[in-house]
């Protein structure tokens, strides 16, 4: 009789350690969250640099620079500069912002003069025909960087039409833009043929300053009239924005363009501001 209990307090005692341990599995389950890697590790395609020297090595000129982009730029010659790291191995660009370029104003797409900070596009060859692509660089944002209104950052697109880049709502394809919203929130403006300015990630954190942040961007076109496009933007490692079930309006012959580099506020700022950015990387799969 006594083994029996003996025996029986054993066998009850490893049953409630396994009900413990299927029950500790399934809650651990239901919490755990799958970890997406940074985008620049998932693709293996050949990653095409926007290079900020000449083929000696030279930092560009801002006439160098505007030369590379003939279309749709803005502020190059004016709020741009090309400068080195103190070991003179780097190139990085560096662009000033608000009262400096002038009277105070709201941005005008029609006025390109008028425009805060700057503005450019780059169509790197390897993304022709491409419906993925993933877009890494590192912004220094200074200390005292003011957040008084919302700004842009770049981002990619794909576009039948550039005329559409600087629209509410393009007639086709998508414009996405990192950035920050009005006291430094961060995340990602999209704009689509199904949903004009939307704002992804807006409770997502504070945009990083006095240090050098990594951003990464990840687009996957939809398939056609499907709500499987992915968008994702990841800010040192850390995943911002994922949207993994996104209705980005493509059709079968759309396709992504390149990137829109748009540095600046969305209204100028009574003060001055400087960020500094290195050069942009674009994969595909």
């Amino acid at each position: 009789m006594k083994q029996f209990s003996v025996q029986s307090i054993v066998f009850n005692l490893a049953g409630v350690a396994i009900v413990l341990y299927v029950s500790g599995y399934i809650v651990t389950s239901l919490f755990k969250h799958e970890v997406t890697p940074v985008c620049s590790q998932r693709y293996t395609g050949g990653g095409e640099q926007f290079s900020l020297q000449t083929a000696q090595g030279v930092p560009l000129s801002p006439i160098e620079l505007q030369a590379r982009v003939p279309t749709r730029e803005w502020g190059l010659l004016k709020n741009a500069r090309v400068v080195q790291s103190t070991d003179k191995k780097s190139s990085y660009l560096q662009v000033s912002l608000g009262k400096s370029n002038g009277e105070p104003h709201e941005a005008d797409a029609s006025d390109e003069s008028a425009r805060d900070g700057v503005g450019f596009v780059w169509n790197p060859t390897n993304l022709e025909g491409a419906r993925s692509a993933c877009l890494s660089y590192r912004v220094f944002l200074p200390k005292n960087f003011p957040f008084d209104d919302s700004g842009t950052l770049p981002g990619l697109f794909g576009l039948n039409d550039l005329a559409d880049l600087d629209v509410p709502q393009p007639n086709s394809g998508l414009v996405t833009r990192a950035g920050w919203q009005r006291g430094g929130t961060l995340g990602l403006a999209l704009s689509t043929p199904v949903a004009a300015g939307q704002w992804l990630g807006g409770h997502s954190g504070q945009w990083p300053v006095d240090r050098w942040v990594s951003i990464e961007q990840e687009i996957v076109l939809n398939t056609p009239a499907k709500a499987d496009g992915v968008v994702r933007l990841w800010v040192d490692g850390d995943l911002k924005v994922d949207n993994a079930a996104a209705n980005l309006g493509a059709k079968a012959e759309n396709t992504l363009s390149g990137v829109v580099a748009d540095f600046g506020y969305n209204q100028e700022m009574a003060r001055e501001a400087r960020l500094t950015i290195s050069p942009f990387i674009v994969q595909r799969q």
